[in-house]
């Protein structure tokens, strides 16, 4: 069985955080497995992955909520059914030149509470080359990434936003939707512990049009 060959890459220092704020606990860890592998065994038409490693991600994101659990999974298959724009053709040659704009960078540190830090620059997005749905998918593949190493599972991800440079012209591109879906996909989707965002440099002349977006 998948949970039979899960081995836990936590440290004492990362297993105790996991025990504290997320209700971890390592002798009952294999029956909160189990009992979600089960539940999504059951569901009409769904064909999730089901080992150890990528159940606990949700679990970890749900505190071990068994229900809330279950939903993100399935909030999470189903997001990527209905977003094909977003997750179809998703892989990292497919918004090389993103990543080269320095717009999404994963910084490898940490805040002071332990959570990586990504760095977001919109002010980077070269409105000529790509779209802002090249931006998404740069996310996502971000998050991707990240959330598999269970260190981040546990202490969780700090979102820096630095709007150096951004101008009208990038807001005029930047629909509602563009948010909306961001933080469908933090809030509701990604098996991932959002724990903070900073936002530096705000172009303040934008006032309550710029209030919208944050």
């Amino acid at each position: 069985m998948a949970t039979e060959r899960y081995s836990c890459t936590l440290t004492e220092a990362e297993l105790e955080v996991a025990t504290e704020q997320l209700r971890e606990d390592p002798s009952t860890r294999a029956i909160e497995i189990k009992t979600l592998r089960d539940r999504l065994g059951k569901y009409p038409g769904l064909h999730a992955r089901t080992d150890a490693l990528f159940l606990l991600r949700f679990l970890r994101a749900r505190k071990f909520d068994q229900e809330a659990a279950f939903q993100l999974v399935i909030n999470y298959y189903k997001a990527r059914r209905d977003e094909g724009e977003i997750f179809n053709d998703l892989k990292p040659s497919r918004v090389k030149h993103v990543f080269e704009s320095g717009y999404c960078t994963a910084l490898g540190i940490t805040d002071r509470q332990g959570a990586v830090v990504i760095l977001d620059k919109p002010g980077s997005w070269d409105i000529d080359r790509f779209s802002e749905l090249d931006l998404i998918k740069a996310d996502v593949l971000t998050i991707e990434k990240l959330i598999a190493e269970e260190r981040n599972q546990v202490h969780g991800f700090c979102l820096l936003v630095d709007y150096a440079g951004f101008g009208l012209s990038h807001l005029a591109r930047t629909p509602p939707s563009f948010a909306m879906r961001l933080c469908r996909l933090w809030q509701d989707v990604f098996p991932a512990r959002l724990k903070a965002v900073h936002i530096v440099n705000e172009p303040s002349s934008f006032g309550n049009i710029f209030g919208l977006f944050r």
